[in-house]
């Protein structure tokens, strides 16, 4: 009888086990689309050389995956906002992390143009802007503006690739 009562016991936790498992894969699914996101954390160490605690945080140019989500793999950010002119947009995509932390309150969004950042100055503590530059009318006033917003000891992440072929010819970037 005693070991009828533990197997029971036993069953009834194995199902709720996985029933709080598909419940919680349902509310933070672990495999979100990319877009060359993992890519650059390995060419910035997985951003090992982050504090583990952030208190604001800014991405310019966030796109619908973000750089975010796998800094938030490291440390801990209280206040995040992510930046796109078509933020707006990305939010639609429902397997990106930018809808998903938009629908479920974890972060601001903000949809103005990398040259024109209406954030007050010194105000964030981390401000990444990675595979932004060749996305903008103005580089050099992007940049500006992200050093503008950085607190003085923030850190700016500036990540760019210029390595591409041809891009005079290709008038998107």
């Amino acid at each position: 009888s005693l070991d009828v009562t533990q197997n029971r016991k036993e069953h009834l936790y194995s199902i709720i086990i996985n029933f709080l498992n598909k419940i919680q894969k349902k509310l933070e699914p672990k495999r979100w689309q990319d877009d060359w996101n993992h890519w650059w954390a390995q060419r910035f160490n997985n951003f090992d050389f982050l504090p583990t605690t952030i208190e604001k945080s800014l991405e310019i140019g966030c796109g619908p995956y973000t750089n975010t989500r796998l800094i938030l793999q490291k440390s801990t950010i209280n206040h995040i906002t992510c930046s796109d002119p078509l933020a707006r947009h990305y939010v639609a995509f429902n397997k990106g992390w930018l809808s998903w932390a938009c629908r479920n309150q974890k972060i601001l969004i903000d949809d103005h143009p990398a040259e024109d950042i209406p954030f007050a100055s010194n105000i964030f503590d981390l401000v990444i802007m990675i595979n932004v530059l060749d996305h903008v009318q103005d580089a050099e006033k992007c940049i500006n503006q992200a050093m503008r917003v950085t607190k003085p000891n923030g850190i700016l992440v500036i990540g760019q690739d210029v390595t591409a072929k041809n891009v005079p010819s290709d008038t998107c970037h």
